[in-house]
């Protein structure tokens, strides 16, 4: 999973990378989303906070029969 955070300070585009208390705190920042689906049932008890209510699905960029990578832009 990464998330794309645009710094307001500098302009500059953030890639964050992993981790459910990573993404929480972060998510109200970013701009852009780029998750990746895996299409089966695993065992877990940490996941991807709640986004869609903010972001729209802009693309598929890849879809296999095990996993789609989603590309979501802040509503």
């Amino acid at each position: 999973l990464i998330h794309v955070v645009t710094a307001a300070d500098t302009g500059r585009k953030l890639f964050v990378i992993g981790g459910a208390q990573i993404y929480t705190p972060l998510l109200p920042r970013c701009s852009e989303i780029f998750l990746t689906r895996v299409h089966r049932q695993v065992d877990g008890d940490a996941f991807f906070p709640e986004f869609e209510h903010d972001f729209v699905l802009v693309d598929v960029l890849l879809r296999t029969n095990e996993f789609e990578v989603c590309h979501f832009r802040r509503k």
